[in-house]
């Protein structure tokens, strides 16, 4: 005979202290390579811009807006080209 307990509420949703810290840890090296991924952009002569997957630009660097002559809060809201 099997008992079906059901666990605590939200007990699934708390993290341990390691994983915790381990997700910490994670997105301090996302937001790192983030920012050395910006300032590489930034000190790139060429206009660089990325399109995802559902053809919206998702990354682009001023340059492109100065090139293509367009106000940078157009590209920031990520249009399809």
């Amino acid at each position: 005979m099997t008992t079906n307990r059901s666990p605590l509420p939200g007990a699934a949703s708390l993290p341990s202290e390691a994983g915790e810290a381990s997700l910490r840890a994670v997105l301090n090296e996302l937001e790192e390579k983030t920012r050395l991924l910006q300032t590489t952009l930034g000190s790139i002569s060429q206009g660089i811009f990325m399109l995802g997957m559902d053809g919206r630009v998702s990354t682009f660097n001023q340059r492109v807006c100065e090139l293509l002559d367009l106000p940078q809060s157009l590209l920031e809201r990520r249009p399809t080209l």
